[in-house]
């Protein structure tokens, strides 16, 4: 009975594979995560190809990997936004790059006149995302660092997910005391200013950063670049992570808007509103916001 009741969901999951990719808008995402844990209880990984041609070694047992596996990318929006507005030759910057999804799209549309500076320090996450370089042959386009951006330099604790827990993107350098996991390490850090300074960047079009609430951690040790190479941003609002340095959505928003920023929400790959103070609380949430000082673009 258990074997028929493991195929019946396996069976169910491949559905949800076949439709997913066509039919990305619709995201039954309790239902599959349920159905997933209990059909994979191990990590069993196997090569995929998402929708913007890039191949990835994924399992279904991770939330992050699930999304990939069934509906072709994690954030549809953010991709979108990617693939509409990057272009050869440009340079970003992918804080918080995960296995490398973000980070590897960017690379192609970058192209080898571009380069990606992708960092993550989780040391399972790092391995992921060097891995996926190397077989996406992307090398020299996508630069590897295992190391956390911060407001410091020397190195800093960090809570990381269990090679057990469903999201692997958990990992924080803010959120220490009420984690699901138990499993703390210390990490190289570094400022935004000290490695531009040292890896001479002169021109930088574009950082994505999703750092599970050290967003202003970020931003603290980096006035000298934004001020003066005024790269685009795309930002999380995560009112929950933030609280964790006793910040909220306000204290990002203000942060941005005294380094020049203009503040948008993103619908797909174009604008959606712009973040006023009279819009902005303390509990905005938005998974992207999209932070330029060049109106119109």
């Amino acid at each position: 009975m258990k074997r028929i009741l493991i195929f019946f969901l396996s069976f169910v999951l491949k559905i949800f594979v076949f439709i997913g990719k066509p039919f990305h808008g619709i995201k039954p995402r309790r239902l599959y995560d349920v159905l997933s844990r209990l059909v994979f209880r191990i990590p069993e990984f196997k090569l995929y190809r998402n929708l913007w041609g890039t191949e990835l070694l994924l399992t279904p047992y991770y939330h992050i990997d699930r999304n990939i596996i069934f509906w072709g990318t994690y954030d549809w929006v953010m991709h979108s936004f990617i693939e509409d507005h990057l272009e050869s030759g440009m340079v970003c910057f992918d804080v918080g790059a995960n296995l490398g999804e973000v980070a590897l799209h960017m690379g192609k549309k970058v192209g080898t006149s571009g380069r990606i500076y992708a960092f993550e320090p989780s040391p399972m996450n790092y391995e992921r995302l060097f891995n996926h370089i190397s077989h996406n042959n992307m090398q020299g386009v996508v630069l590897p660092f295992q190391i956390a951006l911060s407001n410091q330099s020397g190195s800093v604790a960090m809570g990381i997910a269990d090679c057990e827990d469903d999201n692997q993107g958990i990992g924080s350098i803010v959120n220490l005391s009420e984690r699901a996991t138990s499993t703390f390490i210390s990490v190289p850090c570094m400022t935004i200013d000290e490695f531009v300074i040292a890896k001479k960047i002169a021109k930088l079009n574009l950082i994505k950063m999703d750092v599970q609430g050290a967003e202003l951690l970020v931003l603290e040790g980096g006035p000298k670049t934004f001020f003066e190479l005024s790269p685009n941003l795309l930002v999380e609002f995560s009112p929950k992570d933030l609280g964790h340095l006793s910040k909220t959505s306000v204290d990002l928003f203000l942060r941005l808007q005294s380094y020049g920023y203009l503040m948008f929400t993103l619908r797909s790959s174009r604008l959606g509103y712009q973040l006023t103070e009279e819009k902005i609380t303390p509990q905005f949430s938005a998974a992207n916001v999209y932070c330029t000082k060049f109106t119109g673009k």
